[in-house]
């Protein structure tokens, strides 16, 4: 009878031991799989942003270049004494100043004095507040590099050929600051 009870306890004891064994391995796994689904959420969250950043900075080139191309069409149409940078280069300042603005799908002109937050509006994302826009964590600045051509094609007018404009979106991710910039060269396509 001894025997019996000894091997009954050693059975019990085993069993005891791959039950503690077995769940210590399913938590590790679920632990695991657990920061894995943490981990793609994080990434999947910074890349969303990223993808808005783009986006938006690439829609600040073209908002600047629609200014560009209306110049153009106003120029060809009414032989207007206009130059084909205005608005995007201050002809109050050096050409070699970079000039800072903000410009939104609703503007007519770019606004320097804008701050550059983006507000959420309607499903677009605008720099004006409004009491049905929703602020974002993203800023949007654009720069134009207004320097003139140093090339010995430089107009009588003393036209820049080239305006070269940056468009940057930063936001901050879980504290860390972030930044999106886009760069292209503007050029008088009328001439």
């Amino acid at each position: 009878m001894d025997r019996s009870k000894s091997h009954s306890t050693r059975s019990q004891g085993i069993t005891l031991i791959s039950v503690v064994l077995s769940l210590a391995i399913l938590v590790t796994v679920v632990l695991i799989a657990t920061q894995f689904t943490i981990r793609n959420q994080r990434l999947s969250a910074l890349s969303r942003q990223q993808f808005i950043a783009t986006n938006l900075s690439r829609e600040g080139l073209e908002l600047v270049r629609a200014i560009r191309d209306t110049n153009q069409m106003q120029i060809a149409e009414t032989s207007a004494s206009i130059s084909w940078v205005e608005g995007i280069c201050d002809s109050t300042l050096p050409a070699h100043i970079p000039q800072t603005f903000t410009v939104s799908y609703e503007d007519d002109w770019p606004d320097p004095t804008a701050q550059p937050n983006l507000f959420l509006m309607n499903g677009f994302y605008t720099h004006h507040d409004g009491p049905a826009s929703t602020p974002t964590p993203y800023k949007r600045t654009i720069t134009a590099d207004c320097s003139y051509a140093q090339s010995d094609d430089a107009t009588a007018e003393n036209k820049p050929v080239h305006v070269t404009i940056s468009s940057q979106v930063n936001w901050d991710y879980r504290g860390e600051p972030r930044s999106v910039v886009l760069i292209t060269k503007l050029y008088d396509w009328y001439e």
